[in-house]
């Protein structure tokens, strides 16, 4: 079976890097490319790239010698790069979130405190990421799924966010201590969340 979200993204990511594009060039053409698809396939397709860019970034960043990024050619691409397509993956978002089905057990409020804390978490512990074994990445696909899951009722989607955070340590992906900061970043609102 074609897995059409990574073809879709790999294609993209090769004309980019391929074709030289302007950091806007590089957003218009995946907004080109991902225009036919339907939003939540538009977002994991976006996801992707976003994912691939930040690894390659990422381990460019070990072997860069520039002391400011505005004299790094690829800092200077992949800043505004990262930051326009993290703001495009925030809209999709908000736009699947304002489609949540009216027999959702979430209000609005609840949804969007909920996605600005886990926001605020993988803030956090993207400044972490390098100091601590985390997998980033794995991280910050599970993390962002939860926030595409207020269809869930309440208390299954805080089951959802716990047996996610176990599988993640017992997998070895998160440790102990960091799955313990997430639930307890999340419990104020999660203790909101059974009332």
């Amino acid at each position: 079976m074609l897995d059409i979200i990574n073809f879709q993204a790999n294609e993209i990511y090769d004309e980019i890097n391929n074709e030289g594009l302007t950091p806007e060039s590089a957003i218009d053409r995946i907004r080109v490319k991902t225009d036919y698809f339907d939003q939540n396939d538009k977002l994991q397709i976006q996801k992707v790239l976003m994912e691939k860019y930040h690894k390659s970034y990422d381990d460019h960043l070990k072997e860069c010698k520039a002391d400011d990024p505005r004299e790094c050619q690829t800092s200077r691409w992949n800043i505004p790069f990262l930051h326009i397509l993290n703001k495009d993956i925030a809209q999709l978002e908000y736009d699947i979130a304002a489609t949540i089905p009216e027999n959702s057990d979430f209000s609005k409020e609840e949804q969007d405190n909920t996605k600005q804390r886990i926001n605020e978490i993988l803030e956090e512990l993207q400044h972490l990421k390098t100091g601590q074994e985390i997998i980033w990445t794995d991280l910050m696909n599970e993390m962002n799924e939860m926030k595409e899951m207020f269809y869930l009722n309440k208390k299954s989607w805080r089951q959802l966010l716990t047996g996610k955070l176990i599988e993640m340590v017992g997998a070895g992906v998160i440790s102990e201590t960091v799955s313990k900061n997430i639930v307890e970043s999340l419990n104020p609102i999660t203790d909101k969340l059974l009332e």
